[in-house]
């Protein structure tokens, strides 16, 4: 595995997750397989290829939340099957993986975003990189103890949020981009993403206290930060 930016916290957590062997594959067949098939890839989806294709992600006790990451498989270099090369809105995506429950496929992006794919043809960014996407994870599975307010509110006005966490919290820089902030103030951590299927963004809390992940969310509510 090529260890390009994880924290110690997502390689502790990656070094602990299941890989199907199967959708591993040498990189020198892979490369052999695309002089092939005659497709050109970017350097970004090769490397997801080599690092990431057929983990199995997980949260402690949260089963529904498992991610399968996956590209090519033995049997498709095997059976030379032909790669599909799908294009959205000028650039070219690839099926990267599936989510135990979520209604939506997941690509990776020729520059290695990982995206979902709205139905006007556009690309909905959900990360910078798959990287980050594993940060998410590690992160997510060490909270595991941590209250979380079940619901995941419309952020309505940035500036005012950015505001509000300049306060007292701290940006948790590994697992943040330009797609997801993620706060903590040692107590709280204020977590903003990307919508599925939309480019909106979203607010979603966790606290070490039940009653504290309540008050935050009035709190934001009150002051029109989310609905």
């Amino acid at each position: 595995m090529i260890n390009m930016k994880l924290s110690v916290r997502a390689q502790q957590y990656i070094q602990k997750q299941a890989r199907k062997k199967h959708w591993l594959t040498a990189p020198r067949i892979v490369d052999y397989y695309l002089k092939i098939q005659k497709v050109i890839i970017a350097p970004d989806v090769l490397l997801f290829q080599e690092n990431y294709s057929g983990y199995v992600l997980t949260i402690r006790g949260k089963p529904r939340e498992t991610f399968n990451a996956r590209l090519f498989s033995g049997g498709d270099i095997a059976w030379n099957r032909k790669i599909e090369l799908i294009n959205v809105a000028e650039r070219y995506v690839f099926d990267c993986g599936f989510h135990a429950t979520a209604q939506f496929s997941f690509f990776i992006t020729d520059k290695g975003e990982i995206c979902t794919w709205e139905e006007d043809d556009s690309l909905n960014i959900l990360y910078s990189s798959f990287d980050k996407f594993v940060e998410e994870y590690a992160l997510r599975d060490e909270l595991s103890d941590w209250y979380e307010y079940s619901g995941y509110y419309e952020l309505l006005d940035v500036k005012m949020l950015n505001d509000y966490v300049d306060n007292s919290y701290k940006l948790i820089e590994e697992s943040s981009d330009a797609y997801n902030s993620w706060w903590t103030n040692g107590e709280i951590i204020i977590r903003k993403g990307v919508w599925l299927d939309r480019t909106d963004f979203y607010i979603h809390v966790y606290a070490k206290m039940e009653k504290r992940v309540v008050e935050i969310v009035k709190e934001l509510t009150s002051m029109g930060i989310v609905k």
